[in-house]
């Protein structure tokens, strides 16, 4: 789902509040590969520092690049052949810019189409004495303008100083909702809605429309058949 609205040329600004551990890294590194092959222009990954993008880029995102061989060629095409063995930034039509959130002059050196803010609530509050990063960030997309899009995904982190949940909470603010096996009603998933015994042998979750009870097979099955649900339909973004 968090694809799809990457995919969307209708988004201008995607926001994902996640936990950790659930695939934010793997749907990153998804994303440029899909703007490296499909979407091509240039491109800005920022994270806390640049060290971090980098090491992120070479590391993570290189990796996966070297085990694909129309990415590889798509990026190899623009070095000379001695300098294969490394991972290009460079491919026909973009180039990936890496930034770090505390390098005010990394978030504004070049004009880009696409923007990337990974673990934004690690970030600190200014970038040197320029202020917001991710304001930075977005001052990159403006020669794009109408077609750009932005991309900043985090851990929350402390409530009121969380920067992920202040641009989470200005958009549309969509939650996964489980979709009953019996009724067929969707609906989020809170702790008000976990039933267990004393013992924890059995553990449920109940759907607020029929009651019925999930127990875990049936959990996941509902789960699966989910979907986002705005619960800020007029939100910004």
């Amino acid at each position: 789902a968090i694809l799809d609205a990457l995919g969307d040329p209708n988004n201008r600004k995607v926001v994902w509040r996640a936990s950790s551990q659930v695939g934010k890294s793997l749907i990153l590194i998804l994303f440029l590969l899909g703007i490296i092959k499909y979407m091509p222009a240039p491109t800005m990954l920022a994270m806390d520092t640049i060290q971090k993008a980098g090491e992120f880029y070479k590391n993570r995102v290189g990796g996966i690049v070297q085990a694909n061989p129309e990415i590889l060629d798509l990026v190899s095409s623009t070095v000379a052949k001695n300098a294969r063995n490394k991972i290009p930034k460079n491919f026909p039509g973009g180039r990936i810019h890496l930034a770090g959130a505390t390098n005010a002059s990394s978030l504004s050196s070049h004009p880009v189409k696409y923007a990337v803010g990974d673990e934004i609530g690690r970030w600190k509050r200014s970038a040197s004495k320029e202020g917001d990063p991710v304001q930075l960030l977005d001052a990159r997309l403006e020669t794009y303008r109408g077609s750009e899009l932005m991309y900043l995904c985090s851990t929350p982190t402390v409530l009121g100083f969380c920067k992920i949940t202040e641009d989470f909470d200005l958009g549309t603010q969509e939650f996964w909702n489980f979709k009953c096996i019996d009724c067929e009603e969707h609906f989020k998933p809170t702790w008000d809605l976990v039933t267990y015994n004393d013992d924890l042998s059995e553990v449920g979750i109940f759907c607020p429309h029929c009651g019925s009870v999930h127990d875990d097979q049936r959990r996941v099955q509902a789960a699966q058949a989910g979907k986002f649900v705005a619960e800020n339909p007029n939100g910004h973004y």
